[in-house]
C-alpha cells in the first residue's frame, strides 16, 4: 500500500481518530488529539462509518476520465487511438 508522504495520519491513525470520535469525543476535540483539523476528523470519521477500515486508505485524486475527451470524429480523423 503506497501511503502519501504528505499525510499527517496513516490509516492506522484515522482508525484511531475515529474511534476516538465513536468514544463519545468531539470532531474537535479528536482532531486536536491527533493534530489535525476538526473538518479532517469529521471526513474520515464518516468515510469509517460508511466503509468501515477499507475506507481510511488513501486514494487517488486522478479522475477516472478526462473533462474534456477528444471526440470519437476527430480521433477517426486522425486514426489515433483515443
Amino acid at each position: 500500500m503506497n501511503i502519501n508522504q504528505n499525510a499527517r495520519l496513516t490509516p492506522l491513525d484515522r482508525e484511531r481518530l475515529a474511534k476516538i470520535i465513536e468514544g463519545g469525543a468531539s470532531f474537535t476535540q479528536a482532531a486536536v488529539v491527533r493534530g489535525v483539523r476538526a473538518k479532517t476528523a469529521a471526513r474520515w470519521y464518516r468515510r469509517f462509518k460508511a466503509e468501515g477500515a477499507d475506507g481510511l486508505i488513501d486514494r487517488s485524486s486522478r479522475p477516472e476520465s478526462p473533462r474534456n475527451p477528444t471526440p470519437h470524429a476527430t480521433c477517426d480523423r486522425t486514426r489515433d487511438e483515443c
